[in-house]
């Protein structure tokens, strides 16, 4: 499906629906694994975190790794949420289980 097109048979109608919820679905997933690697390639001189205005801070459950803590700033302008929204949304993927390779990627790859 590559663009809007009016539907003119009932069938095509849930078709087209169908089709529109995997893709939503799709998007959806490739957001979470997205963020997840935002998480993981977000880089602060840590050498510098003293002098710096950025802060290291937790971003997930306890015991994940720290990110920046600007990432939830970046990523809300980019998702169009507030940062308090963006920064919960960091906290929900950081705080996976195994997070992406054992929750994600099996939909990734097409096997749910």
């Amino acid at each position: 499906m590559t663009g809007w097109v009016v539907v003119r048979e009932a069938d095509d109608v849930f078709a087209a629906l169908a089709e529109n919820r995997r893709i939503r679905l799709d998007a959806e997933v490739r957001e979470l694994v997205l963020i997840a690697q935002a998480c993981d390639e977000w880089t602060i001189d840590e050498s510098r975190v003293d002098q710096a205005c950025e802060k290291l801070i937790n971003g997930g459950a306890p015991g994940t790794a720290l990110v920046g803590e600007f990432l939830a700033l970046e990523l809300a302008g980019l998702l169009e949420v507030s940062p308090v929204a963006a920064a919960l949304r960091v906290r929900e993927v950081w705080s996976v289980p195994e997070r992406v390779e054992a929750v994600f990627m099996p939909r990734v790859r097409g096997c749910v």
